[in-house]
């Protein structure tokens, strides 16, 4: 349930929302903490209309707080990824510039999700923000090209 809700919430967000309470509830009776981690974050991601940022916000200070009690500092990644994607809804490209620096470190500290830091970037430039040094060694299905134009399609979608 929350990998789907992971899924939706790029380009359903409504439809992410529903399946992201009803993942919240389920992984909370299970006590599946680092998968309560994912569904804040997929709910930050498909908050939108009015006060987004400020509900956004609310679900990723709920993902990274779980991050710092389970110690999955990995998991901190899509919840920053999450928060620079409203930032750059809300038109805030300063704050999320900040934001996409500490997944790039994160990332690199651990060795894993480096595309993350490879999309917020991607999304920064859209913003007109520069952002080098952020380039994953993704294998992108049809490409690094055709990824960059999916991910700042999604973004444009909900600007």
């Amino acid at each position: 349930m929350t990998n789907l809700a992971e899924t939706l919430c790029w380009h359903s967000p409504s439809r992410a929302q529903v399946l992201a309470d009803r993942a919240l509830e389920f992984n909370r009776t299970v006590g599946n903490q680092l998968e309560l981690i994912k569904v804040y974050a997929v709910k930050a991601v498909a908050e939108h209309g009015p006060g987004a940022l400020m509900r956004a916000e609310t679900s990723v200070n709920a993902s990274l707080e779980l991050v710092g009690t389970t110690g999955y500092r990995a998991g901190a990644i899509f919840a920053l990824s999450a928060h620079v994607f409203q930032l750059l809804v809300a038109n805030q490209p300063e704050a999320a510039a900040e934001l996409a620096a500490s997944i790039h470190d994160i990332a690199a500290e651990l060795d894993v999700y480096f595309f993350w830091a490879e999309v917020a970037g991607w999304w920064l430039q859209t913003a007109g923000i520069r952002a080098g040094g952020r380039h994953s060694a993704a294998e992108w299905l049809e490409g690094s090209e055709e990824a960059r134009a999916r991910w700042c399609l999604v973004l444009r979608d909900r600007l």
